[in-house]
């Protein structure tokens, strides 16, 4: 992400939707939400970092953060992403 960022800029990610394979404990997840993305996913097989993911948003939205899209912001019509993406069994490729 760092080099993205250099290379593209932080504009990058706005208003784009993102899906964080792989999300860990949610860490770039959230610095892409915060850099304007309109939708942000995060997956992950393990329950443990993901369950670490989800105290880290709970407490940035008790904390009051308002970068972070809400539900209400969310884009309109089909936001799916497509199925040969999720049916990929190997490295995504960029699309």
């Amino acid at each position: 992400v760092e080099t993205l960022l250099r290379e593209r800029g932080p504009a990058f990610f706005a208003g784009r939707v993102v899906l964080d394979l792989g999300c860990n404990s949610g860490f770039v997840t959230f610095l892409v939400a915060t850099l304007g993305a309109a939708r942000v996913e995060g997956v992950d097989i393990d329950v443990a970092t993901i369950s670490q993911a989800l105290k880290r948003l709970r407490y940035l939205k008790r904390e009051g953060y308002c970068t972070l899209p809400s539900v209400s912001e969310l884009p309109r019509g089909d936001a799916r992403f497509p199925k040969a993406l999720v049916q990929n069994r190997g490295i995504a490729p960029y699309i």
